[in-house]
């Protein structure tokens, strides 16, 4: 195994890496971190998920958007084997949603979609069971920051909005 020097080398060399003008490059930097960690979760550092956390406002949405959905992953794989899992690692993931959710006061109607589509699959995913769903839920709302909660009233929000827009269109059309 490499030493701590040399982690720290490679490290170094990955994060100079991932703020390349190249944009394949930055999305390759972010693909091979990722698959490093789902080959190894040992591999998991706070250096490696920093670098993934600065890919997340990456300036191409293709790896922002890659960024966001392999950090998404993580957390879900980690965090629904919580009783497996180790509690420093949980405790080291924890920043995830609240990173996602930030995204969605970005410009972009894409990254938008996007946090609502991982905040269904991932933080809170949508096919648990009704107790799991709201202990996942209120997990959420305990790490979530201001903005984070900003996010998850406005995804709301906007929901209320489309269902009752739904519901005025299946009446009208009754």
């Amino acid at each position: 195994p490499p030493s701590t020097v040399q982690l720290d080398q490679i490290i170094e060399q990955i994060k100079t890496r991932s703020l390349d003008s190249e944009e394949s490059i930055r999305f390759e930097v972010v693909q091979e971190i990722l698959k490093a960690i789902k080959l190894e979760h040992d591999l998991i550092s706070i250096d490696l998920l920093n670098i993934l956390r600065d890919r997340t406002l990456d300036v191409k949405i293709k790896v922002r958007k890659f960024a966001l959905q392999g950090l998404a992953a993580l957390y879900k794989k980690i965090h629904s084997k919580a009783s497996t899992s180790k509690r420093k690692t949980i405790q080291v993931v924890s920043w995830i949603p609240s990173k996602i959710m930030r995204i969605y006061f970005q410009e972009s109607a894409e990254d938008k979609l996007l946090v609502e589509r991982l905040l269904n699959n991932s933080i809170v995913p949508y096919n648990l069971g009704a107790r799991e769903k709201m202990a996942q839920l209120y997990y959420a709302f305990s790490i979530f920051d201001d903005y984070s909660m900003l996010s998850l009233a406005e995804i709301m929000k906007n929901r209320t909005i489309i269902y009752q827009l739904m519901k005025s269109i299946i009446d009208q059309i009754e």
